[in-house]
């Protein structure tokens, strides 16, 4: 919660981002929509190139438990970044599982396919959080009777 009290020397006050959100908000959810770009351009070579590896374990791993989560709660405006984290965790898993059960009720079961599924939700999901951030904070969230600038 924000102190009525004016910031001591050497404090500085982050200013509200277009969302509402201060800079400082705004800055780590932008890192971790990065870490998701890495993370799902890591995780496609890596299963692309069929590399033997226990790296490819770990980065796949780490793609399949954030990355999704962490494209959709940037599309959800969350303000806390430990929030964001909370959210991205079960929604990953909650894709994970949800893309995996129905590719085996189908009968098309393939890891690689499962992968290309998930990686396509989460790239589509990053684009649109993208697209969201250039076009700026939509009219419905504007108060009435306020003007777009």
């Amino acid at each position: 919660m924000a102190s009525m009290n004016p910031p001591r020397s050497g404090e500085t006050q982050h200013a509200p981002a277009r969302d509402g959100r201060s800079a400082a908000d705004a800055h780590s959810s932008a890192w971790l929509q990065l870490a998701a770009v890495v993370l799902l351009v890591l995780a496609s070579i890596a299963v692309a190139v069929d590399l033997e590896s226990p790296l490819r374990t770990a980065v796949t791993i780490a793609f399949l438990a954030f990355a999704p989560g962490i494209a959709i709660a940037g599309l959800l405006a969350l303000r806390d970044p430990v929030e964001q984290i909370s959210i991205a965790i079960g929604a990953s898993l909650a894709i994970d599982t949800l893309v995996t059960v129905s590719l085996l009720y189908l009968e098309l079961y393939s890891y690689e396919l499962a992968f290309g599924i998930v990686a396509g939700i989460t790239a589509a999901a990053l684009a649109a959080g993208l697209l969201r951030a250039v076009r700026g904070p939509s009219r419905a969230k504007l108060p009435p009777g306020h003007a777009a600038t």
